[in-house]
């Protein structure tokens, strides 16, 4: 018996364990079937997706190519039309005329593209020079005794010489209705028409006149400005004077110790130092206006063969192109009388006389020179006797010829003035109209 309940016992266990599996299988089976079905669905639902188009261009595809062709034939039909109208087409003088067109195009581009380069760089040269003008105008008036003043507002321009106080020496100028430059006044005119050009440079080279230093020392007496020697003063527009006193020069001779002054405004002023060289070619204008010379006045200017020797009183020079002797007698300091002889001496004639014996450290003139100084007891007198030896060489020399026109208009010649240089470099004056001499400056 209980054999029988082990064995069915054993029985009932397996049953149970088949039925098991047996169901798993089963669950299997149908997961394998939904899948296999799945996935034919998938296929067959591929296939048509891949066919329909096809089948779809295939049902189009007809339309379509009718459609092209239609246009097509209307395409070559207008092109056929056109050339009919046109006629035959030469390939040759097409292309000619398509690389003409295009060079053309080219030209237009690159003539205007040179159009606007031009522009733009005269567009950069006007922004520059206007820059510069702006600089240049400003370094003026910082450097400058008057700040830069505009010489177009200048209307009267005075120059004084007030070395000698019995003696003025002057000229005044003054624009006319017509804004010309006229000479109003002065010590030493002429009837000639003045030189406009000449004169307004020497107006700006005054309205721009260059500071060089500017002392500490503004004490006037100390800068020789309690008694100046020159003024020069300009006046424009609205009545303004500018004023310059020119005092003391500095010991290398190159500047002035000038007093600047503008009325109304800076009556007290400002003491500068400014260059010489400048202020004396403005101050020249006294004794030489700024004339337009006729060609017949013109100055005579060339380098000349000299010779001079120096005498107690004076001195002697023999003029190479005109034969003569000039004698300079010493009446003042800085100038006298001026004598002019002809040179009679011969070669072979005495040089010297030997009964003649000068002092110890004087010398007896020789040849010309002796013989002129010996045969004129005056002249021997008022010269003395030499101190050095003639020494010959060449010297600047100028002539300017004097002459004026009258009521008639004609020229009329006056006495001119001569100007040479001494062996040492000072600057000779000889006045044809007093006969006299006076030390220049350079």
């Amino acid at each position: 018996m209980s054999f029988d309940r082990t064995r069915n016992a054993y029985n009932n266990k397996w049953s149970f364990l088949g039925r098991q599996v047996w169901s798993r299988n089963s669950m299997n089976r149908q997961q394998s079937f939904v899948i296999v079905f799945i996935l034919g669905i998938l296929l067959i639902t591929g296939l048509l997706v891949m066919a329909v188009p096809s089948s779809v261009e295939n049902l189009l595809q007809p339309e379509a190519t009718q459609q092209q062709q239609t246009v097509e034939a209307a395409v070559n039909q207008f092109f056929t039309q056109t050339a009919e109208a046109r006629g035959p087409v030469d390939i040759t003088q097409t292309a000619e005329a398509q690389l003409t067109a295009t060079a053309n195009i080219q030209a237009t581009i690159e003539a205007e593209f040179n159009q606007q380069l031009t522009a733009t760089a005269e567009f950069e040269a006007l922004v520059e020079e206007q820059f510069n003008q702006s600089l240049t105008a400003t370094a003026l008036a910082e450097s400058s005794v008057f700040g830069g003043v505009d010489v177009a507002q200048i209307v009267a321009f005075e120059i004084r010489d007030i070395r000698d106080e019995e003696d003025v020496a002057f000229i005044e100028f003054a624009r006319d209705a017509d804004n010309a430059w006229q000479i109003v006044d002065g010590s030493n005119l002429r009837n000639l028409p003045v030189d406009e050009a000449l004169l307004e440079e020497f107006v700006q080279s005054f309205a721009t006149l260059e500071i060089t230093n500017r002392p500490r020392n503004q004490n006037l007496e100390d800068n020789g400005l309690d008694e100046p020697n020159f003024v020069l003063t300009m006046t424009n527009t609205d009545g303004t004077v500018f004023s310059l006193s020119i005092g003391d020069t500095r010991r290398d001779g190159r500047r002035y110790r000038a007093l600047a002054q503008i009325v109304p405004g800076d009556e007290t002023g400002v003491v500068y130092e400014v260059r010489s060289n400048r202020v004396n070619e403005i101050i020249d204008l006294i004794d030489h206006p700024p004339y337009l010379i006729p060609e017949e006045l013109a100055p005579t200017v060339a380098e000349i063969q000299i010779a001079e020797q120096v005498f107690e009183g004076g001195r002697m020079i023999w003029i190479e192109p005109t034969g003569q002797i000039w004698v300079m007698l010493v009446d003042e300091e800085g100038g006298g009388r001026w004598l002019v002889f002809e040179d009679t001496f011969v070669e072979g004639e005495p040089e010297i006389d030997p009964s003649i014996q000068p002092p110890e450290g004087l010398l007896q003139p020789m040849r010309g020179f002796g013989k002129l100084w010996r045969e004129n007891p005056e002249l021997r007198e008022a010269l003395g006797w030499a101190v050095t030896p003639e020494f010959g060489f060449v010297s600047d020399y100028r002539y300017d010829p004097g002459g004026e026109f009258d009521e008639n208009g004609e020229l009329v010649f006056l006495p001119g003035e001569h100007t040479l240089f001494t062996l040492n470099g000072e600057l000779l004056q000889f006045n044809e109209a007093d006969s006299t001499w006076q030390l220049g400056e350079d």
